[in-house]
């Protein structure tokens, strides 16, 4: 059986022909070697004129796992957590499907892997906007970019701030793999919103040691109009985002780490959705309630942390929306 150096893995739900034949252009590219690594593709709930259309393009490579998926769930926890399980390298990546990596991007995850020892790797990342007036949902990197790697090591006392601030995306990252398995860390299938914060909380709690690079920008996402963001939610969706986020903030708080961000970033999402007119008011009490012993938790994340104006929306929102409902009282039905 053939030994690869890293397994990448990309769920792929009827993804743009287009996009992800730029995907497909930035793995074959790979300074690594394409034929190093393994790539399992799980194939989710696809139409199949996309299922036909991937195995068209890559049947022909042995490296290539094409897993086809089927079930109700409509995040990307399952078709990851399907990787997971096939993966067989030393170490683990994830890529989406309509996004890309750097070439050199996996070369240099490993070579940092082998030098830090650590079990989590962290790296920078960029955007392509599908509009240019979209909302770029993104943080901003304050570790000292004139250092090559930050080790943080967690049997040591350290501020947690520094690698807990914005946890929300599994793209920037890299993680060995008998660290996932040895600690049964998957990603939840219950949680629909902030899957990844999760599953990155997780990993944090639980590791030894972890690696941040500030100087490597290896991947490229791709934000469009299908995001979490961008579409709306009924009452009844709203209640279930509430109480994954409530789960998410609680067991956060229980493994000691760094909340302010988490609380600001999930109030914004919510307050996101309860900006619709067509929100219940009991809908918006619950939320209240609920949310408001959080949010007093919080103080205001300082400029430069994130991209503006996501940075104000995060520190504003959720206390203008979320906290006044008043203010929905003639338009609630």
């Amino acid at each position: 059986m053939r030994e690869y150096i890293i397994s990448v893995i990309t769920p792929f739900h009827n993804v743009d022909f287009k996009m992800f034949n730029c995907c497909i252009h930035s793995m074959l590219k790979q300074t690594i070697g394409f034929d190093n690594i393994e790539w399992i593709i799980a194939l989710h709930n696809c139409d199949q004129e996309h299922i036909d259309y991937a195995k068209k393009k890559l049947s022909k490579y042995e490296n290539v796992i094409l897993k086809e998926v089927n079930n109700d769930s409509r995040t990307p926890s399952s078709p990851r957590n399907v990787g997971l399980d096939l993966a067989t390298s030393e170490y683990v990546a994830f890529l989406d499907g309509d996004d890309k990596f750097r070439e050199d991007a996996l070369e240099k995850i490993i070579y940092y892997f082998k030098k830090s020892n650590s079990q989590i790797l962290v790296f920078r990342r960029e955007f392509e906007l599908e509009h240019p007036d979209m909302l770029a949902l993104s943080e901003t990197v304050t570790w000292d970019t004139t250092r090559e790697m930050i080790i943080v090591d967690m049997n040591d006392s350290v501020d947690n701030r520094n690698y807990n601030s914005f946890p929300f995306f599994v793209t920037n990252r890299a993680f060995k793999r008998d660290f996932l398995n040895e600690n049964h860390i998957r990603f939840d299938e219950d949680i629909d919103n902030a899957e990844d914060c999760y599953f990155n909380l997780q990993t944090i709690h639980l590791a030894d040691k972890m690696c941040f690079l500030p100087q490597l920008i290896g991947y490229t996402y791709y934000i469009n109009s299908k995001s979490i963001l961008s579409s709306d939610k009924s009452d009844e969706d709203i209640l279930h985002m509430l109480r994954n986020s409530t789960r998410i903030i609680d067991d956060a708080l229980d493994y000691g780490l760094y909340v302010n961000n988490i609380i600001l970033a999930l109030g914004f999402v919510m307050s996101r959705y309860l900006s619709e007119p067509s929100v219940k008011m009991e809908t918006r009490q619950i939320v209240k309630e609920t949310f408001e012993p959080y949010l007093k938790m919080t103080t205001p994340i300082p400029a430069g942390r994130f991209m503006e104006p996501f940075r104000t929306m995060m520190n504003i929102l959720p206390f203008e929306i979320l906290l006044n409902t008043k203010r929905f009282e003639n338009q609630s039905s």
